[in-house]
């Protein structure tokens, strides 16, 4: 492996995309002309890939994605890995969601099911609604009303729960919950979201997986990032970039502060740092 490539892993929310979830002309010009250098940018996303292919068509990358925090790895439509939730400890926390009515989602490769909040289903409609403008069939999407419907989603290739919080009691009872079990991995991904995956996922294993998979070194990996989904890569990266709208425990941990989001920070710092 020529050890001038390096491989590339970016965030999506609040890192590449800016406040309304849209890559500008600068940020894909720049990653294209990464991606010429003969380098390897990656996405490295908390959503599924169903919800990451109009970015990466869009960018026009045939790379390695992280999806679902890493629960998927992906390469041209192929999984290389994924890791489930498990079943028996997933369905105990949905139980969980169901009794204190939180706002839930269950995310599979393609497809997607949801409690009936009008916050969720707005926002897959508006993103069904941009698939479809590109070419692409929608996202499978499937309304949940009782624990009966919902006991089957965990006994099958469930990636990822997500949990959308809505109050300081919500907040609450969500940290409770895991300050008594290590069956479950509990992500905040956003500052009103929480990610729920098996304890051995997280972006930066599934970074380790990418860079072996190409035989590449520590030091020809980069990582951009801004929340604590982000944190272990930030952390264990030494090529590490965060945006200054990051939360400030993941700058903390930054090697390098680069400009906001909405301000293509992530495309200014590829400019300085990997195509000098």
């Amino acid at each position: 492996m020529n050890p001038d490539k390096k491989l590339v892993f970016i965030d999506l929310d609040g890192t590449l995309l800016d406040n309304s979830r849209k890559i500008s002309a600068h940020s894909l010009r720049t990653i294209k002309k990464l991606e010429q250098s003969g380098s390897i940018p990656c996405i490295a996303s908390g959503r599924p890939a169903s919800m990451v292919r109009l970015y990466t068509h869009e960018l026009g990358l045939n790379t390695p994605l992280i999806s679902n925090n890493a629960a998927n790895i992906s390469l041209a439509g192929t999984i290389l890995r994924q890791t489930c939730l498990p079943a028996e400890a997933g369905w105990e926390f949905l139980k969980y969601c169901f009794f204190h009515h939180l706002d839930w989602a269950v995310f599979y490769t393609d497809a997607i099911y949801t409690a009936d909040t009008p916050t969720r289903l707005k926002r897959y409609k508006d993103y069904n609604t941009e698939l479809v403008k590109a070419g692409f069939p929608p996202v499978p999407i499937t309304v949940i009303r009782s624990p009966d419907q919902a006991r089957p989603l965990l006994e099958s290739k469930a990636e990822r729960l997500s949990l959308l919080i809505h109050s300081q009691q919500e907040r609450r009872l969500i940290l409770s919950y895991f300050e008594h079990t290590g069956s479950l991995s509990c992500i905040r991904s956003t500052p009103d979201s929480f990610d729920i995956v098996h304890p051995e996922v997280d972006k930066w294993s599934g970074i380790r997986f990418i860079a072996d998979y190409y035989g590449m070194s520590m030091d020809q990996i980069y990582v951009f990032g801004n929340d604590r989904n982000d944190l272990k890569m930030i952390q264990n990266c030494p090529n590490s970039f965060v945006v200054a709208n990051g939360e400030p425990e993941v700058r903390n941990c930054a090697a390098h502060i680069i400009g906001r989001n909405d301000e293509d920070g992530v495309a200014r710092a590829i400019e300085q740092y990997l195509l000098f």
